[in-house]
């Protein structure tokens, strides 16, 4: 019942309900003064002339209230009108500043592209309610895309003919652009993140094309990458705390130093990766490819971790990862036919 007069009345104008408002009011003041307006009419002679207010008076005073009561009513309208056309403007004004955002994102010029992303940052810090789903939508899809396409066929052109080759010899994409727009979505806020909770949005780089790309330093703490492509990429030194890599390709990338506390690598690819030096606790490997995966000096590692990791056999001496101190002389299994 409450449902039905509550949608009753929100389908009424405003001027409905200024007019139920100034019958009430009427209604009130013939209640309080009756005699002030209806005395001379009453039949009690001019006995009570001098204790009853003439009827001009009090239908001045009551024109009076009216009057005020109705000026009041339009104003308020007004200014609820003005209210609503001026957030209309405003929304008007913000879709035009995504658009062109969009348009700096496909520029040729990184500088122009990075511009882009910090105007996004910016729509979706002005109006979070309304579009920082649809900015994180357009930016983690930056992130999973980055346009360098060309350059990343050719690497992988020259990785497959020479893979130690290009390792020791080929410098990784600088692509600051997508630095960025990773930095961007590490830095929502509390509020970003609990309009995200409420939409059920589940921000997420899963299948990242990322491969030969520079992201020396990069927070990917708490992303989801499974699947994601990181074929010989620099995350040096980065941060990537209870990263999600489910399947992903990590062949000989370089992680030297970076933190990996809560990661889980299950069934990824980490042939010929570099971990050395990396904080690893309670990292999980089920099934990872670790063939000559170099851990040296690997911290919070543990043989329980490495239970189920395995390498590559091909009727050759396993490859065992390069272990130091407590774990070295630790062998890996192959992988069981029943996973082949």
């Amino acid at each position: 019942m409450i449902r039905k007069i509550k949608g009753v009345w929100h389908d009424k104008p405003w001027p409905y309900y200024l007019i139920i408002a100034v019958v009430a009011l009427l209604i009130i003041v013939f209640a309080v003064d009756w005699e002030g307006v209806f005395g001379w009419w009453s039949g009690e002679g001019e006995s009570k002339s001098k204790s009853i207010s003439p009827p001009h008076e009090s239908l001045r005073n009551l024109g009076l209230m009216l009057a005020g009561f109705v000026g009041v009513g339009l104003a308020t309208w007004r200014s609820i009108v003005a209210g609503k056309q001026a957030k209309t403007a405003e929304q008007g004004l913000i879709t035009d500043r995504f658009t062109k955002a969009i348009e700096q994102l496909g520029n040729e010029n990184v500088s122009v592209r990075i511009g882009g992303l910090y105007a996004l940052k910016r729509i979706a810090y002005d109006s979070p309610e309304q579009d920082h789903i649809a900015v994180m939508d357009v930016i983690s899809n930056f992130v999973r895309h980055p346009p360098y396409e060309a350059e990343q066929k050719k690497c992988k052109e020259l990785f497959d003919s020479d893979k130690m080759d290009f390792i020791d010899n080929h410098r990784q994409i600088d692509c600051p652009d997508v630095i960025v727009a990773i930095d961007v979505l590490q830095s929502r806020s509390d509020k970003q993140k609990r309009i995200e909770a409420y939409e059920g949005y589940n921000l997420t780089l899963e299948r990242a094309r990322l491969s030969f790309t520079n992201l020396v330093g990069v927070d990917l703490s708490g992303f989801n990458m499974e699947s994601a492509q990181l074929i010989g990429a620099d995350l040096n030194r980065s941060i990537l705390n209870n990263v999600y890599f489910l399947e992903a390709d990590l062949e000989r990338v370089n992680l030297n130093w970076a933190k990996l506390d809560n990661a889980i690598f299950d069934f990824a690819n980490l042939c010929g990766a570099d971990l050395s030096y990396t904080v690893l606790s309670d990292a999980k490997f089920h099934y990872s490819n670790l063939t000559a995966t170099n851990m040296t000096g690997a911290m919070g590692l543990n043989k329980d971790q490495l239970k189920t990791a395995w390498c590559e056999d091909d009727d050759q001496p396993l490859f065992s990862a390069s272990f130091e101190g407590f774990m070295e002389g630790f062998r890996l299994d192959p992988l069981p036919d029943t996973l082949k």
